[in-house]
């Protein structure tokens, strides 16, 4: 996912706050990312949800790890230190 999202944008950005994994992408799906998005004021937003969508189907393996990475992620997304 990384290397589709642009993250000297302020979208994805966004969307790392609530959506790390290429697991909570698929459980939650392209219509609801792009609505979360959109309450959010994200330009772009049916845009950004595709593309997250299409590179969460790509990633097929979970990595150790995977969810303290994921929680690193947010906390670095909203201007943070890290997990405490």
């Amino acid at each position: 996912m990384e290397r589709a999202l642009d993250l000297t944008n302020n979208g994805p950005v966004v969307l790392l706050t609530d959506y790390q994994t290429p697991a909570a992408i698929h459980r939650s799906g392209l219509t609801r990312i792009e609505a979360w998005l959109r309450n959010r004021r994200v330009r772009g937003a049916a845009d950004l949800a595709k593309t997250v969508v299409a590179a969460a189907e790509e990633q097929l393996t979970a990595l150790p790890g995977e969810k303290l990475a994921a929680t690193m992620e947010v906390c670095l997304a909203k201007g943070g230190n890290g997990p405490r």
